[in-house]
């Protein structure tokens, strides 16, 4: 039996990212979240009442465009000052990929052959 270390530890949750083929966007590189990137995120979705903003509704899509999608090294592609700019996309275009991201990050992704 082992028992928790501090570098089995970060050796285990290492950042992760997934290439897939994507129809339409080609291969497409997607990135799990940092600890720090997530408590951000769900801190700035509530306000002083714990109810949550509407803003952080709206921008739901978006923030996963942001928070995952990256290069081929983990690199974001997009970042909080990009949000206005895919916000004004066509979302039925964007339908696809989102859906693909979310059934990656939240693994129920069908035929998870990784990308050669």
């Amino acid at each position: 039996m082992t028992s928790l270390t501090k570098q089995s530890l970060f050796d285990a949750c290492k950042l992760d990212v997934t290439s897939r083929q994507v129809d339409g966007w080609g291969m497409v590189h997607i990135r799990t979240m940092t600890e720090l990137q997530r408590s951000t995120r769900i801190a700035n979705m509530f306000n002083d009442k714990g109810d949550m903003k509407p803003e952080a509704r709206i921008r739901q899509r978006v923030n996963i465009i942001i928070d995952h999608l990256s290069d081929e090294k983990g690199k974001p592609l997009f970042n909080e000052g990009d949000a206005k700019d895919l916000l004004s996309l066509d979302a039925a275009k964007l339908d696809d990929l989102v859906n693909k991201i979310t059934e990656i990050i939240e693994g129920t992704e069908e035929g998870k052959e990784q990308a050669e």
